[in-house]
């Protein structure tokens, strides 16, 4: 990272102010629902159930959140976390350019916010998946809400053609690896807490 940064901005003469994108296998992300508190009050509610949700203490992260739904009662909020050391490794990389970091965003949550932007009210269930040769990622979005997922790309890139919408459990584990069994399970979990889903969209890039 640190040699192709110092490439990039020399060959393109690049400099001041600059946002970063952080890959979806380096950073945490996660849904937590909470109740409907005051603002003031919504970091901290928060920050107690980030602490029982990752494997790392708060101090070792870097976090963030964003509200995606709101009943009145509860409210589901997407938290991203990022270890210290790997964005004290970016900064540093970036302090040998003639750049300076302005943002560091999440991939996964840019990917979730532009697809609400062009599609505000979808009309059905969309599986979003990033193929890459090196990693890939998942992004399942539901009207109420999303997940996302890093995934391995050995496995991603066999078993997309395999992702359709509304097979049976038993025989989609029959015809994935673990990695991917794991990734159903956890949209089967997150589509009885949204009470279900109907037809949906499968994109691949």
């Amino acid at each position: 990272v640190d040699a192709a940064l110092q490439k990039l901005t020399a060959e393109h003469h690049l400099s001041g102010p600059a946002t970063f994108i952080l890959p979806g296998n380096q950073v945490l992300t996660k849904t937590i629902r909470i109740p409907q508190v005051e603002t003031s009050k919504r970091k901290e509610v928060i920050s107690y159930e980030i602490q029982q949700s990752i494997p790392y203490a708060l101090n070792e992260v870097v976090w963030d959140s964003q509200v995606i739904g709101d009943d009145g009662v509860e409210a589901e909020v997407l938290v991203v976390a990022c270890e210290v050391r790997t964005l004290e490794k970016l900064c540093a990389c970036v302090s040998r350019t003639a750049l300076r970091v302005a943002a560091i965003r999440a991939a996964p949550v840019l990917d979730y916010n532009t697809f609400r932007f062009v599609e505000p009210e979808p009309e059905t269930d969309v599986l979003w998946v990033h193929v890459g040769v090196r990693a890939s990622s998942l992004l399942y979005v539901h009207a109420n809400g999303f997940f996302a997922r890093h995934l391995g790309c050995d496995h991603a890139q066999g078993q997309v053609g395999d992702l359709v919408f509304g097979i049976e459990p038993r025989a989609f584990r029959k015809r994935c690896r673990q990695p991917f069994a794991q990734v159903f399970d956890a949209m089967s979990a997150f589509r009885r807490d949204h009470e279900g889903f109907g037809e949906g969209e499968l994109l691949v890039h």
